[in-house]
């Protein structure tokens, strides 16, 4: 074996913790002999000291060292929470409970110690921008208005280079008749407009039921990922089938550029809008369905008391995400919602026995 060691990233002396100062407005209340009972809490918290890596401060003191962590700035969030809870029980027999959750919440940088900072960053491009007035981490790019369809359709659109039919059509965002850097823009946000949860708990004689859901609407995804199985032409290795969508004369609508055998209009080798897509979803995180034995049954295996069960995780999600899995792993404050090729959240199953002697 060989031991060795490697510096990961550059130190910055300077580096502070962040400080977060919060305030908060809430409300308990209780209706129905409290079967019924409800929270809300709405709060503000503003965070100063704002830690992430510098990626505008290359690292000298090492080969492919990362950037160094720093302070860049303040930022401002502010939303509630409100949750719902019911408890009863019918005169048959049932007990049941039914809880649910729901947080809105936004953001805002206030201040950075530069214009901007570009966020993550590799194949294509920077695809996330953080800069004073917006949320934190939205995704920069060039926007996609839509596809060439013939040689007066290039003609009459801004000079951009690549330009072909079957191609990337993007907005001229600065007007000056030209499609270049200067045409970047906002293109998404990975922060939801909401997120939600439902538990759902039943139990009768010997059987109980139990199960949590929980989603979130309105956040995009930058699919990185899609520039290796949804590339007409980029790379080698299979594909995803939406590229048998790609457009065709006789196949217009579509967001698939037109299968190619070269590289044409950056349309994978810069970030843009085509890679952003809505990242709502609603998963069934848990589920478990168990049986209480008698305690005859119990005894005939010499125990107190015993119960089986079932227990199931992630078994369903409802998304429109083409990609793998549309809850993103989050890996620094600068690339939220950037989805690149992370192993996907597994569904698992078991069945099991809790014994008492």
């Amino acid at each position: 074996a060989t031991a060795g060691a490697y510096v990961a990233s550059k130190g910055n002396p300077n580096l502070t913790w962040e400080s977060t100062t919060s305030t908060n407005f809430a409300l308990d209340m209780g209706f129905m002999d409290n079967k019924l009972q409800a929270t809300i809490d709405v709060f503000k918290n503003e965070t100063t000291g704002l830690v992430a890596q510098d990626t505008q401060k290359i690292s000298t003191t090492a080969i492919d060292a990362g950037a160094p962590y720093t302070n860049l700035g303040s930022m401002e969030s502010t939303g509630f929470d409100l949750s719902l809870d019911y408890t009863d029980a019918t005169t048959s027999g049932l007990n049941y409970s039914i809880g649910a959750e729901i947080t809105k919440a936004s953001n805002e940088v206030t201040e950075l110690i530069s214009e901007f900072y570009a966020g993550y960053s590799d194949r294509i491009g920077s695809m996330t921008r953080t800069s004073v007035g917006e949320p934190i981490s939205y995704f920069y790019g060039r926007n996609v208005v839509g596809i060439f369809e013939s040689a007066a359709d290039i003609a009459g659109h801004a000079q951009q280079d690549g330009a072909g039919i079957g191609r990337f059509k993007y907005e001229d965002v600065n007007g000056d008749g030209v499609i270049n850097d200067g045409d970047r823009t906002k293109i998404g946000d990975p922060h939801p407009d909401l997120l939600f949860g439902l538990n759902v708990t039943l139990q009768k004689g010997p059987w109980d039921f139990s199960m949590f859901w929980n989603g979130s609407i309105g956040n995009e995804i930058f699919d990185y990922t899609a520039l290796y199985y949804e590339s007409p032409y980029f790379f080698n290795g299979n594909r995803s089938t939406v590229v048998l969508d790609s457009w065709t004369p006789t196949n217009t609508d579509t967001d698939m550029p037109a299968l190619s055998e070269t590289t044409l209009n950056n349309e994978f080798t810069s970030a843009n809008s085509f890679f952003v897509r809505d990242g709502s979803y609603v998963r069934l995180r848990s589920l478990q369905i168990g049986y209480t034995l008698s305690d005859t049954l119990a005894s005939k295996i010499g125990a107190k008391s015993a119960r089986v069960y079932y227990n199931g995780r992630n078994l369903l999600t409802l998304t429109d995400f083409r990609g793998l899995d549309p809850e993103v792993p989050r890996s620094g404050a600068l690339d939220i919602g950037v989805y690149n090729r992370q192993y996907p959240t597994y569904k698992m199953s078991s069945i099991g026995i809790n014994v008492k002697f």
